[in-house]
């Protein structure tokens, strides 16, 4: 398995303030980096920082259990 790079995680924590990208009164755990465009769809862009944002513990299972509903909310996100 191909890993994130130490320095995109970093770049991504430090572009986030080291808190979840959707962060509410319900974030919860320690912060986890989440690949929007999964990397079973694109190898590529594991070590894109514009492809990866950081989401509490709560938000990143949430975010993997629909993704169909969470996918494009988060791409039109990064855009903004």
């Amino acid at each position: 398995m191909i890993k994130v790079k130490k320095e995109v995680y970093q770049e991504v924590l430090e572009r986030d303030n080291y808190t979840c990208r959707l962060r509410d009164k319900t974030c919860e755990g320690w912060l986890e980096l989440h690949h929007i465009v999964y990397r079973s769809e694109d190898k590529t862009k594991i070590n894109d920082p514009d492809n990866c944002m950081m989401l509490c513990v709560k938000h990143h299972r949430e975010v993997h259990s629909n993704k169909h509903y969470w996918q494009p909310r988060l791409i039109r996100m990064m855009e903004d």
